[in-house]
């Protein structure tokens, strides 16, 4: 048993003063997941923090809570995203070149929510728009070294909707 918020926010900002195509993207996620009577919060219903769809950079998991012992993803019973991305044309409507910085982090308890704890990943990547669905493509790097997840970029390859 337990109670699940999950508030999110997407804001497009497309340039309609210069006409140059240019679309900004900006994205805030708040997460809360609270057992009651005693019980724990399954695994499939916590925060996993850091991958393709949070923050780029970090593996699946990897900018939340670790396990001690063997450095996997444990989950977090919260979670804060805010993601920026401009995406500009390169050819036609088809393809576009992306600029982009994720920050955040998945934790369990309030007070480990502090600037200093925010995991950051920033990079650069292609979007490229198909009959069937969008392809992204981006190359990342992270603002911090996490035990487990040792490589200091990341490639991220989505099929689907793009941020």
């Amino acid at each position: 048993r337990f109670n699940k918020i999950n508030i999110f926010h997407q804001t497009f900002l497309k340039d309609t003063l210069f006409d140059t195509g240019l679309i900004l993207t900006f994205k805030g996620v708040l997460g809360i997941v609270e057992p009651y009577g005693g019980k724990t919060v399954p695994l499939d219903e916590r925060f996993f923090v850091g991958g393709d769809f949070t923050i780029r950079g970090y593996k699946y998991g990897y900018a939340g809570p670790l396990d001690p012992n063997t450095s996997d993803p444990i989950g977090a019973k919260r979670q804060i995203i805010l993601s920026a991305e401009a995406n500009y044309p390169l050819y036609k409507n088809i393809l576009y070149g992306a600029l982009f910085y994720d920050t955040g982090l998945g934790f369990d308890k309030t007070k480990e929510l502090k600037l200093r704890n925010l995991k950051g990943g920033y990079g650069v990547g292609l979007r490229f728009v198909t009959p069937f669905a969008p392809v992204k493509l981006d190359w990342a790097f992270k603002t911090k070294k996490v035990p487990g997840d040792t490589s200091r970029s990341r490639v991220h390859f989505v099929l689907g909707f793009f941020f």
